[in-house]
């Protein structure tokens, strides 16, 4: 009988408890369910939501939401399939916001019709947080939450219309600022076709409100590029184009650790000021491995004419300073003017633009761009096949290559070499009255047809202010070339000697003033042209060539009373009238003489000083 009695006993305990612990579980059930609906009764003001399940697992303190669905306006906005809260607390409002020590979002889907995308997941620890379904910062826009702290979020697969983002790892979030950011697979659409890929992207300290506030119209410019980027940026394996071209690739680019932009101008609509910004960004912060960008399109529309771009080219871009520039293949059609010109192949080495960005980048950057040009060194530079077109009243020329050098030594000393090959110029002549007019002896020896080349050599060390020219010359057509080979001394280019006003005539006229020849060998290679001028010379006065040659001898005389220090002078100018071919003049002035002094000893006879000689053949 008490046997009996005990069993009975405990069977109503056992009921009395499991009834208690299912009246327990299903009010705990019916608070999660009513703090689900009062999450979705909170929400801003054209937004509603309805949810599926809900469920709360004692054991593990998860919370289950399923079929989460928003819609704002009327129209569906976003759905979420489930929703997985661990350990949470809190009523997701900015004054008692959600705890959790974990957070996952499975199948996100956006409906917005100008901006749908896909989400597979997003896992977020520690998470800090309160509901923010219009999307006011960039997490938020992702996944509905304004996030205030969360030590990881990771987000997997993500796709939209403007591209795919395969995995993103957030770490040590604080208030939209990220300690460090992982992200792989980056994929940016550009309309129907082309994209830029990134494998994958590395950040430090990245503020992410920063971003957007940077977008934002109207925003500081300025200040939000340096709060945006107070830390590291990495892009690796860059590339864009249409799916299978080969496109444009970028190595790798990071921006480093910005710690000197405190001094950073802030900028309203100052697209100067932002551009000044971005400049010393770049001579601070930027570093590029490698770029090779090719051309999709043949010409680009700029503001005031077509730019065509081939191939460019760059390695080692780091503090404004470019190991190697190469672009090919490019051009420039201006809607001004209409003149034109192309660049088959131009590269540089070594160059240090960090001077002209710094001159860029001050609070308001600097106008005289030709000054600010002259702080750009560069130690290798290489021109090939460049052509202008000017206007119908400009000159056309070409250039087949330039060469050029500078060697950087101490206190900013330099010594340039510039090399120039076939710089041609359509000489105008007399069927071509509307640039210039030749005289009218000239047009018929020279032709319908006279191209002007030019080959230079030379190399200018400032700090001996000299100047060699190893070689000048000067082709016309084929009738012959002049070469000069001299060396000029007292070059002074500084600004504190005086008399330099940064006008480049006005200095051209100040240098040639100053500079001293010390030696010259002025060569002249004959074809036809000595030939042409004495046919010539015959037609016009009725006469026969030899008459002209031998008129021409009865006035050397002349030349040994001019140099009676070369005793064959008569001699060597009667060997080339016999045989034009080849004259050469030597200049050994016993000093240096003033280029003004030289023109005046040639204008008045005088040639003591300079003592030249001749030479034939």
């Amino acid at each position: 009988m008490k046997a009996r009695s005990l069993t009975k006993l405990t069977l109503v305990v056992v009921l009395v408890v499991a009834a208690v612990l299912l009246g327990g579980y299903y009010a705990i059930q019916w608070r999660a369910q009513r703090a689900v609906e009062d999450a979705l009764a909170r929400l801003p003001d054209g937004i509603a939501g309805t949810a599926g399940r809900t469920h709360y697992d004692i054991f593990g303190r998860a919370l289950t939401v399923d079929n989460l669905a928003l819609v704002r306006g009327g129209q569906p906005w976003l759905d979420v399939a489930q929703i997985v809260l661990v350990q949470p607390n809190g009523r997701g409002t900015p004054s008692d916001p959600w705890q959790a020590e974990a957070l996952a979002l499975n199948g996100i889907v956006g409906r917005a019709p100008d901006a749908p995308q896909r989400v597979s997941r997003v896992v977020a620890r520690d998470l800090l947080a309160y509901a923010d379904p219009a999307g006011g910062t960039p997490l938020a826009a992702l996944t509905g939450l304004r996030v205030l702290k969360a030590a990881s979020i990771e987000v997997s697969d993500l796709a939209s219309a403007e591209g795919v983002l395969g995995k993103l790892q957030l770490q040590g979030i604080t208030d939209g600022k990220v300690a460090a950011l992982s992200a792989s697979g980056i994929t940016i659409q550009d309309g129907a076709e082309a994209a830029t890929r990134i494998a994958s992207a590395d950040a430090a300290d990245l503020d992410l409100d920063g971003l957007v506030a940077l977008l934002g119209q109207g925003s500081e410019k300025g200040g939000e590029v340096r709060r945006l980027l107070a830390g590291n940026i990495v892009l690796r394996d860059i590339a864009t184009g249409k799916s299978g071209d080969q496109g444009d690739h970028v190595g790798s680019i990071e921006l480093k650790g910005w710690q000197a932009s405190t001094a950073l101008p802030t900028c309203s609509d100052d697209e100067g000021c932002f551009a000044a910004a971005l400049a010393r960004m770049a001579v601070e912060a930027l570093v590029v491995t490698d770029m090779d960008l090719q051309s999709t399109d043949d010409e680009h529309d700029a503001a005031d004419g077509q730019v065509q771009l081939g191939r460019l080219a760059l390695e080692r871009f780091d503090a404004g300073k470019i190991g190697l520039f190469d672009m090919t293949d490019s051009g420039f059609v201006s809607n001004v003017d209409g003149s034109s010109f192309g660049i088959r192949h131009l590269k540089t080495e070594n160059a240090d633009l960090s001077a002209l960005l710094q001159a860029q980048s001050a609070d308001h950057a600097s106008n005289d761009v030709e000054r600010d040009l002259r702080q750009v060194r560069i130690s290798n530079a290489l021109l090939e096949d460049f052509s202008y077109r000017g206007t119908p009243d400009g000159l056309p020329f070409t250039i087949a290559r330039i060469e050029a050098s500078n060697n950087y030594g101490a206190d900013d000393a330099v010594q340039t070499r510039l090399a120039v090959r076939h710089l041609i110029v359509p000489m105008p002549t007399s069927e071509q009255p509307q640039i210039m007019d030749l005289p009218p002896m000239a047009a018929a020896i020279i032709g319908a047809q006279a191209d002007l080349a030019v080959d230079l050599d030379y190399s200018f060390e400032p700090s001996k202010q000299a100047l060699d020219i190893e070689r000048l010359r000067v082709a016309l057509n084929d009738a012959g070339a002049l070469t000069l080979k001299t060396r000029l001394e007292g070059l002074d280019m500084s600004d504190d000697t005086g008399g330099l006003v940064d006008n480049p005539v006005m200095d051209g006229l100040t240098l040639l003033q100053r500079a001293r020849l010390t030696d010259a060998v002025l060569r002249f290679d004959n074809q036809t042209l000595v030939d042409r001028i004495i046919e010539r010379a015959a037609t016009d006065n009725g006469i026969k060539p030899d008459e002209v040659r031998l008129g021409i001898r009865q006035q050397l005389p002349v030349l040994a009373q001019l140099m009676p220090w070369q005793t064959d002078v008569v001699d060597q100018m009667e060997a080339f009238l016999a045989k034009p071919q080849v004259l050469t003049l030597t200049l050994r002035p016993s000093q240096p003489v003033t280029l003004i002094d030289l023109a005046a000893g040639v204008m008045s006879g005088g040639l003591d000083e300079l003592q030249p000689t001749l030479k034939a053949n």
